[in-house]
């Protein structure tokens, strides 16, 4: 059973931040506050959710799942 890894920031990720945070049409605090909220949040529920996992069971067979993208492709 996997499960999911803590989310990190890259450093492609931080430098946008860091770009968007020193914008004169944003503030700091509007930049970063947010994400930095998100990120404890997910890793929060990525925390709970990890101490008792459960495995993803299939309930459709894959022709029926193939049968439904093809209707909706036609849709």
């Amino acid at each position: 059973m996997r499960i999911a890894a803590e989310i990190v920031l890259s450093e492609e990720e931080r430098s946008e931040m860091t770009k968007l945070a020193r914008s004169k049409l944003t503030s700091v605090r509007l930049a970063q506050r947010p994400q930095t909220h998100c990120c404890h949040q997910l890793n929060e529920y990525v925390a709970h959710h990890n101490t008792k996992p459960k495995p993803f069971i299939w309930t459709k067979n894959a022709r029926g799942i193939l049968q439904k993208v093809v209707r909706a492709n036609l849709a």
